[in-house]
């Protein structure tokens, strides 16, 4: 390494570790501070690399990636997630750990010890003080979760610190997203080598974790957001902070997580009566079929029927009888699953069955279905 390239890695470094504080409190990385193969069984969308050091966050807001910086003047990239292209920076200041969007802001949590919200333009907004330093930070556009960068807590408040509280984390919080699918906390570690994705409760109870590509590095560097059902995860290059940014895009879907990750099916209860065709008659003794439906990014052939369970929870009936067939018309094969109706358990007034089961690779698969009853003591 020449002169000039060793001094500019530690300056790099020096200033990492200005604004990482203590490092060394971090457990060590397996093999001391080598880094640690990438996780070669997670399936990713894509990848891209981008000339920012030091990623400490990243949020989305439209099309625009927002990745927060650990090192120089703590300055917040904006990137075109579509052309991966750098369109601009925004002042930050500060020590920032992780971002996330709020409204139409940003919040930042900082190493300092708060939470600060600056608009899109980087003017800031307003702060509050948090009882440690800053981890990874998570919204609903209400509710704030922010994580302890030292110990395994969250805090709490619904109302920029006014009223709060912090309690016990399961996982250690590097970044942070919230699911509005679901109301729960995706979360990666600083942990040199730890690959997971960590799905939690809003009180920090551990749900699942799942594999993914991701590698934070001997200076557990990383961020992570949400768009839809497709996480965008943002960590240094080869775990280098002086090499630049690593913009990791991982389905939700293609996510092999322990225990399995629930992936949403649309079924169709279909009682065979043309004058009521959403109608069911609790007290039947026949059977009721129900379709699982393909689509262009799920095969209800892979669904695992003898797993599949269906009635007022998704829990009661076993199917009788299964076949493969087109049933909506839209050029898919689709899984038409037959079920005795005494088994299924639906009560005279339920709006709505449920279906549960398991792809063949073991993901779990959960789909509901309106219905109406009928045949019922003093209800049509």
């Amino acid at each position: 390494m020449n002169a000039r390239r060793h001094a500019s890695v530690l300056a790099a470094a020096i200033l990492l570790i200005g604004c990482s504080a203590d490092v060394s409190t971090r457990p060590e990385a397996p093999n001391g501070t080598a880094l640690v193969r990438r996780n070669a069984s997670a399936r990713l969308v894509s990848s891209s690399n981008l000339p920012i050091l030091a990623p400490t966050g990243v949020a989305i807001k439209g099309l625009l990636l927002y990745v927060s910086t650990g090192t120089g003047f703590r300055d917040t990239y904006v990137v075109n997630r579509l052309t991966n292209a750098i369109v601009g920076t925004i002042p930050t200041g500060g020590n920032p750990r992780d971002v996330t969007s709020y409204n139409a802001n940003l919040l930042f949590s900082d190493l300092g010890g708060s939470v600060i919200e600056r608009t899109v333009a980087g003017t800031f907004v307003s702060s509050f003080a948090l009882p440690f330093r800053g981890g990874g930070i998570a919204t609903d556009g209400d509710t704030i979760w922010v994580g302890d960068f030292d110990s395994n807590q969250f805090y709490n408040t619904a109302n920029h610190g006014v009223n709060s509280f912090t309690y016990p984390s399961d996982v250690r919080a590097e970044g942070m997203v919230f699911d509005p699918g679901s109301h729960t906390l995706w979360v990666i570690t600083p942990f040199n080598g730890d690959h997971k994705l960590y799905e939690l409760t809003t009180f920090g109870h551990l749900i699942r974790s799942c594999d993914t590509p991701y590698e934070p590095g001997p200076y557990g560097l990383g961020g992570i957001a949400l768009v839809s059902d497709t996480f965008f995860i943002a960590e240094a290059q080869n775990g280098d902070p002086t090499l630049g940014t690593t913009i990791l895009v991982q389905d939700k879907a293609s996510l092999v997580c322990s225990p399995a990750l629930v992936q949403a099916v649309e079924i169709e209860v279909r009682p065979r009566d043309p004058q009521d065709p959403d109608r069911v008659r609790p007290s039947s003794n026949g059977e009721i079929p129900v379709a699982i439906l393909s689509d262009n990014t799920f095969d209800a052939r892979t669904v695992d029927a003898s797993s599949v369970r269906f009635g007022h929870t998704g829990t009661e009936a076993a199917p009788v009888r299964v076949a493969i067939r087109d049933v909506d018309g839209d050029g898919n094969v689709d899984m038409v699953l037959r079920f005795k109706v005494q088994d299924t358990g639906i009560l005279c007034g339920d709006a709505s069955a449920t279906l549960t089961g398991q792809r063949m690779g073991g993901q779990a698969i959960k789909g509901s279905d309106d219905i109406q009853t009928k045949g019922c003591k003093g209800k049509p």
